[in-house]
């Protein structure tokens, strides 16, 4: 099972002698990818958000994307998603993306989200039976 999701907002606000950063939770509007599917956060199913997602069979990547003058920015896109790819076959979890769709996946979920300073947390588990 593979889910892609938000994990947050940023919006940073910058002072002479600071940078401050505000966080924003998701909302009901967020949209998820899940096994191959968008669909809306609150209408996914519940077990999705357990934490014992997060620490069961699985593996993750908490992924940064940063807003540029040309849209969203993911920071080292490439290797999070190598990463997440490597980490998934060495616990023999099947991820049935490249590297590319993971990327081309991540790029559409903030456009959808229309976010731009976010993290999304890319994760890949084993669905209970």
């Amino acid at each position: 099972m593979a889910f892609f999701m938000p994990k947050r907002a940023c919006k940073t606000i910058e002072k002479k002698d600071n940078t401050e950063r505000e966080e924003t939770m998701l909302s009901e509007t967020t949209t998820i990818y899940l096994n191959g599917q968008w669909q809306e956060a609150h209408a996914a199913n519940a077990r999705n958000y357990q934490p014992t997602l997060h620490a069961g069979n699985g593996v993750f990547e908490l992924i940064r994307a940063y807003g540029t003058e040309n849209g969203p920015a993911i920071w080292q896109g490439k290797a999070h998603f190598e990463r997440l790819r490597y980490s998934a076959n060495r616990v023999h979890l099947e991820l049935p993306y490249s590297t590319a769709e993971l990327a081309s996946i991540t790029a559409e979920l903030l456009q959808r989200n229309q976010l731009e300073n976010a993290f999304i947390r890319a994760v890949v588990y084993l669905e209970p039976t």
